[in-house]
């Protein structure tokens, strides 16, 4: 069998490291999907469908098996992504029935990696305490491939129809809430079904954070749909 991902990003912002980075992507014939200008909320309306109509149009448009996501703050670097993509191929059993991710630092200043060394020990995420994040060092120093109970969409990587057995999901706190840690929904699915994640030392990302808790000012774009 011939496998292939594409890439789907959460594209609500310009950021404009982020997005010359997808040049070098683009450089190795990855097809990229955006989903352009939605709120987590809206994503995650009607059971994913603007998410699970992403997964389709790599499916149908490009012959994709596999599909990674990443936020639009992340640069995957291309040997992460080859790294990422070829250990979502290696056939652990019959049906492919894990998780890959790569990794990241919390922002730009922390010594912290967005993984969680331990099951994640709330329904929704409260702070710090919901997490076991590693360091670099120990992320470094550590396996080749890294049991996390924690994936934060830097790379993540499954076959398509794995992603639809878990569609996009978030947590919101009111009727007008744009959504949030659509991560750590996926994550604790992922947990209570004991799917593994496998995180592979060797698929560092950066992520384009200040400080954790802020939001960076990047301009939102313009238009909402799914685009190439």
């Amino acid at each position: 069998m011939i496998f292939k991902t594409g890439l789907i990003v959460l594209n609500p912002r310009i950021v404009p490291k982020f997005e010359e980075s997808l040049k070098h992507l683009k450089s190795l014939d990855v097809p990229i999907v955006r989903i352009h200008g939605y709120t987590e909320t809206e994503i995650a309306a009607q059971d994913g469908a603007i998410f699970s109509e992403a997964l389709d149009h790599l499916r149908t448009r490009h012959s994709c098996t596999h599909a990674a996501t990443t936020s639009d703050d992340c640069i995957i670097p291309p040997d992460s992504f080859r790294a990422i993509t070829q250990h979502s191929y290696h056939e652990r059993d019959a049906e492919f029935e894990f998780f890959t991710s790569g990794w990241a630092n919390m922002d730009e200043t922390s010594d912290l990696a967005g993984l969680s060394d331990s099951p994640l020990p709330h329904e929704r995420p409260l702070g710090p305490e919901s997490y076991d994040f590693p360091t670099w060092r120990d992320v470094l120093a550590g396996p080749a491939v890294r049991k996390t109970y924690f994936t934060g969409f830097v790379g993540t990587c499954a076959p398509i129809q794995l992603w639809h057995r878990y569609p996009f999901r978030c947590f919101s706190d009111h009727p007008q809430d744009p959504g949030y840690a659509s991560d750590y929904h996926l994550s604790r699915r992922l947990q209570a079904d004991n799917l593994p994640i496998d995180a592979l030392r060797a698929a560092f990302c950066l992520h384009l954070k200040t400080a954790t808790g802020t939001l960076d000012p990047y301009p939102l774009v313009t238009g909402r749909g799914i685009f190439e």
